[in-house]
């Protein structure tokens, strides 16, 4: 069964099995459970975007060159 489909078996309101007890049934770790992706935030993405046109337009400038020009 894949992952994703044993994940959505978990029921967070059952009361009378415990997260912990239906993961460890599901095989799953409980921090599969709780956990939430988080995303890039938009300066992250814009910072990326200019660093990845810069370095195809120069690509033999190195780390400490592209490092000035952000600065």
């Amino acid at each position: 069964m894949p992952f994703e489909e044993r994940k959505s078996m978990i029921e967070r309101n059952n009361e009378t099995v415990s997260i912990s007890r239906q993961s460890s049934l599901l095989s799953l770790h409980r921090s599969n459970v709780y956990y939430k992706p988080s995303s890039e935030s938009a300066e992250n993405l814009a910072i990326m975007r200019f660093l990845d046109e810069q370095y195809f337009e120069t690509p033999f400038y190195g780390v400490e060159r592209l490092l000035a020009l952000l600065v």
